[in-house]
């Protein structure tokens, strides 16, 4: 019943036919089915995404993407669907799409000592700001890769220092007072650089600041509070083979490794059983709306006229 009353509430949003909702309610069964979730946790994130203005086909390929993600991290799926959007969101001009993401975060996951789940709440809380501070999405990735696997701090915590310290770098002041250091900050046409290649520059001459001069300059860039991740960064940046690098180059290359990984999660036995559940809930759903549904509406429809005539004959204060 909960799975029929979602429907209904996603069909207000995307005003579909009795077919095509039809339709939708089978393609959102096969999505429980491949990522192993109920109907009822498939729908809700479904009706997250069709109130983001999106068609059937990419509320259901998104919601796929969320579950399959939330299956690899262990995220509610309202989190999935939250933290995807905000990534789709915030490097909507470079076109990702969300399986691009979900791959990209799998294929990281695996090589470095980071959890899709920590990538997701770094990316949502620094996505936005990163794209606007020149930041590609896999460099963003290798970052906060680098940053966790350094300090271990969590994604939420990385992701809002991020976000502070690719504002700070680029304020006036903070590019002034770098360039009055001799640190690269423009390029041949005057523009600023991107914040990570600027992060890069300062990291290289970094180590030949006097103490005070780096203790001023770390807390200029990043703030009080990022300070710890500010240096985390500016030591690995400085290396020949960091972990940023490492990290940034195994993202750019993922292939399909998120779908990979729920293909061999479906071989499980809890999985197979889930399936076979959904499929059974669903084929009893279809039964009742070909058989029962009908002798009950007509049930229901002839009870609520009777009520309504005795409403009316005792409704006047004759009670």
């Amino acid at each position: 019943a909960k799975f029929e009353k979602i429907l209904t509430d996603i069909n207000v949003v995307l005003g579909a036919t009795n077919d095509n909702l039809n339709k939708f309610g089978d393609g959102l069964a096969n999505v429980a089915r491949n990522t192993s979730q109920s109907l009822e946790v498939a729908a809700e994130a479904a009706l997250e995404f069709s109130r983001q203005g999106l068609s059937m086909e990419e509320t259901l390929k998104r919601t796929n993407d969320a579950l399959i993600l939330t299956r690899l991290t262990g995220m509610k799926a309202a989190d999935a669907v939250k933290g995807l959007t905000a990534a789709v969101n915030g490097f909507g001009d470079v076109g990702l799409t969300t399986s691009d993401i979900i791959n990209k975060l799998a294929a990281v996951d695996v090589k470095f000592a980071v959890s899709a789940d920590d990538l997701v709440n770094a990316l949502s809380r620094a996505g936005a700001v990163a794209q606007d501070a020149g930041v590609q999405f896999d460099q963003l990735i290798g970052a906060v890769t680098a940053a966790q696997q350094i300090t271990a701090r969590g994604g939420a915590v990385i992701g809002n220092s991020f976000k502070t310290i690719f504002t700070r770098v680029q304020r006036s002041s903070t590019i002034s007072r770098l360039e009055e250091l001799g640190i690269a900050v423009r390029d041949i046409r005057g523009n600023t650089l991107p914040a990570l290649t600027v992060l890069k520059n300062l990291s290289s001459a970094y180590d030949t600041l006097g103490a005070s001069t780096k203790a001023a300059v770390a807390e200029q860039v990043g703030g009080v509070f990022q300070v710890n991740i500010l240096k985390a960064a500016i030591k690995d940046l400085n290396k020949e083979t960091s972990l940023y690098s490492q990290a940034t180059e195994v993202s750019a290359n993922a292939t399909d490794q998120a779908y990979e990984k729920n293909a061999i999660l479906q071989k499980s036995l809890s999985s197979i059983a889930v399936q076979t559940l959904t499929t059974v809930r669903e084929l009893t759903a279809n039964l009742g709306e070909l058989t029962i549904a009908p002798a009950l509406k007509n049930f229901l429809g002839g009870a609520n006229d009777m009520l309504s005539m005795f409403n009316e004959v005792f409704g006047e204060g004759k009670g």
